[in-house]
């Protein structure tokens, strides 16, 4: 006759560690399932009603997202540079980063205010922004833009003319000192035709109030 503590003393260890496995398993599931619902489309906020406002610098920005409670949210950039640089950030929690000009898009994805960047760049700048992207191992060729990451943040880089129709509201803000009256003129037809929808649009340089009211 087999003896009781021969047959299952393994199993029942075996059980025991295999239980833990999986309870650790599907408690690092729900952790990751938790951050990406934190960051992603899901958790979107959306503001009460459409704010348009001038800022004295396009960092002042993310001040402004965060008193109006924006998270998850897409962002349309009007300028030349991305202003996501995430030198030593990765390192920090997102309470400890402190924005300036240079990376206040990278603070605003690290607090989930922004999950996605549509990049616009001047067409004046566009084929110094082409040859410094081209060949880039980091960098995706798509279409007649480009497309990378930050930190899982996906950027999309292109000019006005390569945006693509965006399915919901998203955080508009413009370098005002970049654009003449035409191509802004030309973002305000797209905002009153539904290609282009906002409910908070901002807008940095000398006289943003003149741009507020082409683009109202």
């Amino acid at each position: 006759m087999l003896s009781c503590d021969f047959v299952f003393p393994k199993t029942r260890k075996y059980r025991y560690r295999d239980g833990w496995v999986a309870a650790l398993s599907l408690s690092v599931l729900i952790l990751v399932l938790a951050v990406l619902s934190d960051k992603g489309e899901r958790n979107r906020r959306i503001a009460v009603s459409p704010l348009y406002a001038g800022v004295s610098m396009m960092a002042d920005a993310l001040k402004l997202w965060e008193s109006q409670g924006m998270r998850g949210r897409v962002l349309v950039l009007f300028d030349r540079r991305l202003n996501a640089d995430s030198t030593g950030g990765a390192d920090l929690p997102a309470s400890m980063l402190r924005e300036t000009a240079e990376n206040y898009v990278y603070v605003a994805y690290r607090k989930n205010i922004v999950r996605k960047v549509y990049h616009v760049i001047p067409d004046a700048s566009w084929s110094d922004v082409e040859h410094n992207l081209t060949g880039n191992p980091y960098v995706e060729r798509r279409g007649g833009g480009f497309r990378l990451t930050i930190e899982g943040m996906p950027v999309h880089i292109q000019r006005l003319q390569g945006l693509p129709v965006i399915d919901e509201p998203v955080l508009l803000i413009i370098n005002q000192d970049l654009w003449d009256n035409g191509v802004l003129r030309h973002v305000a037809g797209l905002m009153k035709s539904g290609v282009l929808r906002s409910d908070i649009v901002l807008v940095a340089g000398r006289a943003p109030e003149e741009i507020l009211q082409v683009l109202h």
